[in-house]
């Protein structure tokens, strides 16, 4: 995995473990080791989020 993908998935396991306070717990309970290996998109649902976000490098433009 790239640096840059690392990196993107230690600052969206930030985000999401500072919403959801027991994830770190249960990461600590189960050992301390926490492996990321996917992205939830619905974890991303905000406004201006979400799959809409990503697809614009990925989704050839209608226009």
């Amino acid at each position: 995995m790239s640096l840059e993908a690392t990196r993107l998935l230690d600052l969206l396991w930030e985000r999401y473990a500072s919403e959801v306070p027991y994830a770190r717990t249960f990461a600590r309970l189960s050992g301390g080791r926490f492996h990321n290996e996917h992205i939830a998109l619905r974890s991303l649902a905000r406004q201006g989020g979400g799959t809409a976000l990503l697809a614009r490098g990925h989704v050839p433009s209608s226009t």
